[in-house]
């Protein structure tokens, strides 16, 4: 699947978003650790947002590509499992609970 990828799919304003969401991570982890969390909720808002956007776009624009494909799902778990660490971190009560769902999302 890699060797399907060409340089011209890593411009494509769906993967810069896809991209863009992978980035935002660290500023989410960031606020929320320094319990600013509604900065921390701002940057989970675009974040969706983004992740709406691009899979609009591709479509929309026919910017489907092999990269695309690999990174949106990548940029959801990495999202997904910092809010979980960082919940984790906040209320250490819901590790038995993210135990779970992290056994869960390692076998998809």
């Amino acid at each position: 699947m890699l060797k399907n990828i060409k340089a011209k799919d890593f411009i494509t304003i769906p993967n810069l978003l896809s991209f863009l969401r992978i980035i935002l991570i660290v500023p989410f982890v960031c606020f929320f650790l320094n319990e600013n969390y509604i900065m921390a909720a701002i940057i989970l808002i675009i974040s969706g947002l983004t992740d709406a956007c691009d899979g609009f776009i591709a479509r929309t624009f026919n910017q489907i590509t092999e990269l695309g494909k690999m990174l949106d799902p990548i940029a959801d778990k990495l999202t997904l499992i910092a809010i979980m660490v960082c919940i984790t971190i906040f209320s250490p009560i819901v590790l038995p609970v993210m135990l779970v769902l992290i056994i869960r999302f390692s076998a998809c």
